[in-house]
């Protein structure tokens, strides 16, 4: 089994997908009234058949999904094959697709210095997010550090390299975006929108746009 279902007293549930570099813990904050369904690996490590594969096995109902960065990704690709069984989606920090450029710096400076790169990204993506960085550092960084390793980084990079996928017009689940106005590592202005459909929502915020106020409070309405 790759996935843990956190029964937290809640009807629904929603499956948790984080961003590369990231795991579940980055969610804390978020006071989701769901259960919890959660990735017990780097998202690099699942593939979606296995995670829709395991999900209409183990729980068996209607679920929710919010993915943010490289798991918005992922979160679109097992809404499709889900179908049905999936009530609403939330996608956070899209990007239609992300330069070969930034894609190459990143992967040189992991090459050269696996943990020292990843602490930079770290830095890039809670840019305008000061409060939240602190937050991060000093509670969540080397537990993430420690979780990723050099080649699952590097998979995940070849995986953003990708343009981002896009949906049928006949899904029948609701998609929500959030996106932050201040994000360097998907900038707002090149955001994927995967479905017409979508209803998108702006906060004064970096790629990690769930931490703030506005962010998460968007989050508790739509999930």
């Amino acid at each position: 089994m790759s996935l843990d279902l956190v029964e937290r007293g809640y009807a629904g549930k929603v499956l948790l997908l984080p961003g590369l570099g990231f795991g579940n813990a980055i969610f804390n904050r978020l006071g989701l009234e769901r259960d919890y369904i959660l990735v017990r690996e780097p998202v690099t490590e699942l593939s979606p058949i296995d995670i829709s594969g395991e999900i209409e096995e183990r729980i068996g109902e209607r679920i929710s999904i919010l993915g943010w960065s490289l798991g918005a990704v992922i979160a679109v690709k097992v809404a499709e094959l889900l179908g049905d069984m999936v009530e609403r989606v939330v996608l956070v920090s899209t990007r239609r697709v992300y330069p070969l450029e930034q894609i190459g710096e990143l992967e040189a400076a992991l090459h050269r210095d696996r943990r020292q790169g990843l602490v930079s990204f770290y830095r890039g993506c809670f840019a305008g997010q000061k409060q939240d960085y602190r937050w991060f550092a000093q509670e969540l960084e080397e537990e993430f550090v420690s979780f990723w390793g050099l080649e699952q980084l590097l998979k995940g990079l070849r995986d953003l390299a990708a343009p981002f996928p896009v949906l049928g017009d006949d899904h029948p689940f609701d998609v929500h975006m959030l996106h932050g106005s201040r994000d360097t590592v998907a900038p707002l202005a090149e955001s994927a929108r995967p479905s017409a459909r979508a209803r998108l929502k702006v906060v004064r915020a970096g790629h990690l746009p769930f931490l703030s106020h506005d962010g998460t409070m968007f989050l508790r309405s739509v999930l």
